[in-house]
């Protein structure tokens, strides 16, 4: 995957399932990113009683461990940047809750 095109179709773009009506990710909203809902459910057939499809990766289980998880809602939370900042979790690759 090349960064910058994963970025341009994640952030602040629709998310193809026209029930879910946000974006994938929005920036420092992780409730109204799309993505990380999916990721995140514990209902594999619906979010908040609606049918969102199911849960990803669609290839598990296993589904991404709650570490993995923490991840992306950092990100999402720190401003979904698509650049390294020193100063944030993604600032130098390297997170270090155990190994990720």
């Amino acid at each position: 995957m090349d960064p910058e095109v994963s970025f341009a179709n994640l952030v602040n773009v629709a998310a193809n399932n026209g029930a879910a009506n946000m974006p994938r990710i929005t920036p420092s909203n992780p409730n109204a990113s799309f993505l990380f809902k999916k990721v995140n459910c514990t209902n594999l057939n619906s979010i908040a009683g609606t049918p969102y499809g199911r849960r990803m990766p669609r290839s598990g289980p296993p589904y991404l461990s709650v570490a993995e998880q923490a991840l992306i809602l950092d990100w999402i939370q720190q401003g979904a940047r698509a650049t390294r900042d020193p100063d944030r979790v993604f600032g130098n690759g390297y997170d270090g809750r155990g190994g990720l």
